[in-house]
């Protein structure tokens, strides 16, 4: 049985407010393992092999691995534990096994005897993939594809040989095949699955994966390495895509799978004559789309006696005659029992009252370390460290003050507004409150990264056309920046350089040059004409060599230049200059001392923060401060102690009163099956009252009643995979996310994993009621392989971040490390009760050890097609949340290619209102020409649909595909698969609240929940299209023409006119 927790439990300190916003509980007791059991006759993915006396096979499923006879019958486990267990193959005299396991908290190499037992680990990484593990002829040595590391873009999957007694490993030589895929769902480039030959030679599968761009497919081909010499010559030729070889045990033949008519096969070709032939012509999926941890292809294996070969495909285990290709089953019959741990659920309840800000955005000390400026709602504020007051430093009451900036005396603070009707500007105000602001700059240009020069006379700041900065477009906005001088007292700005994308510009000890950064050039300086560009610094976090490397994303100067402060993975690391090489190198902050990486001084830098930070700035040389939420930290350099201060600042809650009762429409209540044919609801706030049959429900006399005969009402749209590409740190209400999205009934959103920590203050700002959109739940960052968690600790203080100071209940694992580290990831999520949802990058095995590990979900499909009752049952049983995004799904194309292509909604008028025109057409070119028959979405849906009438939970995410008509997409791409358009809709629903903690909050029409919903002219019941019929919606009890988004009651008021529809 797989137990995976220790009982532990933390007991942490809350700030007192942090109990206005969520009711979960401060610490979760880490629980027992829950035990997941049903038999099964078919398996999605089982790689095999027949022990070379022909009497048996071995496979694995779900992470252990079975023995079954060769005739079929009931399957014996053999290896099973806590951990996953793969691609078992027999040495030449079939007394031992070679397997690939994570027992050690990462994949390894590992050696067994043939029945399971004395179980030894051969190799000893800690990062990477190992594939396909097969034995030399003479059983000395084991073959094996190999990544150096995970998620690596710059190296391929090696050919390396262990000999079996434990010396060294040795790289065997085969053409480099190119660099990895900007896809996340393609496999590694390179050499996959050797087969060993008599004549001493290797048989692989040289493979590229789909490049960025779409149009050039992966491509595979079987080729050879003479061991001896070297040599490498083809075996099948490029035109064709040939993988996962395997030959005969005398040598005769050669099987290997080859793609025609858009189907996978399995050819054989005869070594003595080269005469090729099919054996099967269709055995389903390939891994050719997806991540391939375990191979293009499940291993298989020729008979001893070379009559057939044994392969697993359609879920079943088969014998494959050699002769005509007669398929025989071998029936099987698992019976899977595994303790797997509880998934994270916590139950979360909406706050009512004050909206406490989540961030300090921008927060930054001065010089003397006596006060902090930083931005909240949208507006300045200054706190002095001993009075810990907020008080607001202007009299503007909109939103929309951002990046204060002190003077070196201390005097005036600099900042940026901006707002999409006004455009930007610049401006000063005295920090004492003698007087009031001052605006700098003319007209209505886009500012950013403002600072003065020490004497205080000129500000200088990056600047942009408004147009420009409306447009957001990443490339021709960093075009168009430009670092501009303005004299302290107003005027015109005037050009220095180009920014090329630089952030936070800054002055040192020499008054004459100032500084900026960017991950193209480092830490850098100008002269103040903005010539003689000089970098000083690099910064990165670089744990393997063949990794994918975490640049800084800011680093700050002291004043007097003896040191630095960096940001990686928002951790702060400070660089003594002085110890920074003269060439140049960057600093590792990742490698460890005496490593070829870390070829600076062993006091280059030290680790300031174990949260993370926000926002960083120094005040003299010896103080740093920094952010993490509304938490402001500061500390000498020379010292170990930090100061800590808990900022509040509140705004009033937007919050409808009086009643409003729809009468009269259909109510698919999602309270179970019941559905109202002709019913009322009675709204009072923002929360349902009550819900009833027309005329049940009493209304009072005070009531607005609004006539709904005709129309279908059901619960607001809960999308719980969304992204939203707003603006960054210099934020805009004006949004077309929120806007599409609501048109389009979506009531709530969970954005995973949304690069930045502006989707909290969005979230404030809907709150607020002073941006119009859907409830916003965000995971804000997530947490990744790059974050380098080295210890249970690490991962704790960094989770503790979100959970005590962005007081979410969400985060988003994206492939954050080895299974060692996802593990600490859960239980750190038990301790803090925190929903945690994970990505695993089109990795099935991943995926798999999601549910087993107890992750609250995970997100995108599967990329195998179909899924198996393993599978199917695994997540049922385990409770994890299941989001597909079919619009994207693993595996294959992306569903998303036929809705645009097709042509679907794109005509729609709302579409047109809500969007950008340039963002509409950007997304249709980058559509990809798919054929009908090539699209695997609809099976994908099953595989959801059957994970749901299992007794799981399937949850929607659009992926910001296409704002707001996307969820329709998804809904329609769902029924696809076979799903009753009820079902459909309690995925779009209940299932998505019930997948972030939200379920007794939001997601069905009942009394007591919050009153989000649609209303539609059409019945989705009757065809799952008329979803997008949708006529009014309301989120928290205010209603909104879905046309216009014109408010139509508590009050009647008109959106304003968004500044890509003044040309409409």
């Amino acid at each position: 049985m797989k137990n995976k927790y220790e009982n532990v439990c933390f007991q942490g300190l809350l700030l007192p407010w942090l109990l206005f916003f969520l009711s979960t509980p401060a610490c979760t007791q880490a629980p027992s393992s829950i035990a997941v059991n049903f038999e099964t006759n078919e398996g999605s993915w089982m790689s095999l092999d027949v022990a070379p006396n022909g009497d048996y096979l071995v496979f694995e499923l779900l992470g252990d691995i079975y023995q079954l006879p060769i005739t079929g019958g009931n399957a014996k486990t053999i290896i099973d534990g806590r951990d996953f267990a793969s691609q078992p193959r027999f040495s030449p005299d079939g007394k031992q096994l070679v397997f690939v396991s994570d027992r050690s908290g990462e994949d390894n190499l590992w050696l067994a005897n043939a029945d399971g037992s004395d179980s030894k680990q051969l190799s000893k990484r800690n990062d990477g993939e190992l594939i396909s593990p097969v034995w030399s002829r003479d059983g000395q040595t084991i073959y094996v594809s190999q990544l150096a590391s995970r998620r690596s873009m710059s190296t391929n999957i090696e050919l390396w040989a262990y000999p079996i007694d434990g010396s060294e490993p040795e790289k065997i030589s085969t053409p480099n095949m190119g660099r990895g895929s900007l896809f996340v769902s393609a496999f590694p480039p390179g050499a996959y699955g050797a087969q060993p030959s008599a004549n001493n030679e290797l048989l692989f599968t040289a493979a590229t994966p789909r490049r960025y761009d779409g149009d050039t497919p992966p491509r595979a081909e079987i080729m050879k390495v003479n061991l001896q010499s070297g040599t490498v010559s083809s075996i099948t030729d490029n035109s064709r895509s040939a993988f996962k070889v395997m030959l005969s045990n005398d040598g005769n033949w050669l099987a290997f799978a080859e793609l025609h008519n858009n189907k996978t096969g399995l050819r054989l070709r005869d070594l003595e004559t080269d005469e090729e032939r099919w054996l099967v012509q269709d055995i389903g999926f390939n891994a050719l789309e997806s991540w391939a941890s375990r191979d293009l292809l499940p291993g298989f294996s020729f008979t001893p006696d070379n009559d057939a070969l044994v392969i697993a495909y359609g879920g079943k285990i088969h014998r494959v005659r050699l002769s005509d290709g007669q398929v025989t089953p071998i029936p099987f019959n698992a019976n899977i029992e595994i303790a797997i741990e509880p998934r994270v659920n916590t139950k979360v309840s909406i706050d009512q009252g004050p909206v406490i800000a989540k961030l300090t955005k921008g927060a930054v000390i001065s010089p003397d370390g006596s006060q902090y400026a930083f931005s909240a709602f949208g507006r300045l504020y200054q706190m002095e460290t001993t009075d810990q007051t907020p008080l607001k430093l202007t009299s503007r009451g909109s939103f929309g003050e951002f990046q204060p900036a002190w003077s070196a005396d201390g005097k005036w603070l600099a900042y940026v507004t901006w707002s999409a009707s006004e455009g930007g500007a610049l401006w000063k105000v005295p920090t004492d409150g003698s007087g009031p602001a001052e605006k700098l700059t003319p007209g209505n240009a886009y500012y950013r990264d403002p600072v003065w020069t020490p004497d205080g006379q000129t500000i200088l700041a990056v600047q942009a056309p408004k147009t420009a900065r409306l447009e957001n477009a990443r490339g021709e906005l960093v075009g168009a920046e430009q670092i501009v001088n303005i004299d302290s007292s107003g005027g015109k700005p005037f050009a220095i350089a180009p920014a090329g994308g630089a952030v936070r510009v800054h002055f040192s000890e020499d008054p004459q040059r100032f500084y900026a950064y960017s991950p193209r050039l480092g830490l850098s300086s100008w002269k103040l004409d903005g010539s003689d560009q000089q970098t000083h610094l690099r910064v990165m976090g670089l744990a393997n060599p063949a990794g994918y490397p975490a640049m800084a994303s800011d680093i700050l100067l002291s004043p007097n230049g003896q040191h630095a402060v960096a940001a990686v993975a928002s951790q702060l690391y400070l660089i003594d200059m002085s110890a920074v090489p003269a060439e140049q190198a960057p600093i590792n902050v990742y490698a460890a001392p005496a490593s070829e990486d870390h070829t600076y001084q062993d006091n280059a830098f030290s680790k300031i923060t174990t949260l993370g930070s926000d926002h960083f700035s120094w005040g003299d040389s010896q103080t740093i401060s920094w952010s993490a939420g509304t938490t402001l930290y500061h500390k000498s350099i020379d010292s170990d102690v930090v100061s800590e201060l808990n900022v509040l600042v509140q705004q009033p809650r937007s919050t409808p009163e009086n009643d409003i009762a729809l009468q009269g429409a259909r109510i698919i209540t999602m309270d179970s099956d019941r559905v109202i044919e002709n019913g009322d609801i009675l709204i009072r706030g923002n929360r349902i009252q009550a819900v009833g049959k027309s005329g049940k429900v009493k209304i009072p006399q005070s009531a607005t009643i609004i006539n709904m005969r005709g129309k279908t009402i059901m619960p607001g749209i809960v999308d719980i995979h969304a992204h939203w590409s707003h603006k960054r740190s210099v934020l805009d209400l004006q949004n077309h996310n929120a806007y599409a999205n609501l048109a389009y009934g979506v009531t709530s959103i969970r954005d995973p994993q949304s690069m930045t920590d502006d989707i909290f203050i969005y979230s404030d700002a809907v709150a607020t009621g002073e941006m119009v959109g859907p409830r916003i739940f965000s995971t804000g960052r997530g947490v990744f392989f790059f974050n380098h968690f080295q210890s249970y600790e690490q991962v704790y203080a960094v989770l503790e971040r979100y959970k005590k100071k962005y007081r979410t209940h969400l985060i988003k694992s994206y492939l954050p490390g080895s299974r060692q580290v996802r593990q600490w990831v859960i239980r750190a999520c038990h301790e803090l009760g925190l929903i945690v949802t994970a990505e695993g990058g089109a990795d099935a095995k991943m995926n798999i050890t999601f549910a087993l590990d107890g992750f609250s979900g995970t997100e995108h499909a599967v990329p195998i097609v179909p899924l198996y009752k393993d599978i199917i049952q695994l997540f049922a049983q385990s409770g994890i949340s299941y989001t597909p995004t079919l619009l994207v799904s693993f595996g294959g194309p992306f569903a998303v290619d036929h809705f645009i292509s097709n042509q679907i909604g794109l005509s729609d008028k709302k579409l047109l209102r809500f969007m950008p025109p340039k963002l509409i057409s950007q997304r249709i070119e980058k559509v990809n020409d798919v054929e009908p028959e090539q699209h695997i979405y609809p099976q994908v849906a099953k595989g959801a649909k059957d994970i749901l009438e299992a007794g799981g939970n399937v949850g929607l995410g659009g992926h910001g595909e296409m704002q707001g008509l996307q969820v329709h997409w998804e809904m329609w791409a769902m029924a696809s698969g076979g799903m009753n358009n009820l079902d459909v809709l309690r995925v779009a629903t209940v299932e998505s609240a019930r997948a972030i903690g939200l379920d007794n909050e939001i997601g069905t029409i009942e009394a007591g929940k919050l009153a989000d919903l649609i209303v539609m002219d059409s019945n989705p019941l009757d065809d799952i299209t008329h979803t997008n019929s949708i006529n009014r919606v309301m989120v928290n009890g205010v209603l909104y023409d879905a046309e216009t988004l014109a408010q139509q009651w508590p009050e009647k008021q008109d959106l304003p006119i968004a500044w890509w529809q003044k040309n409409l």
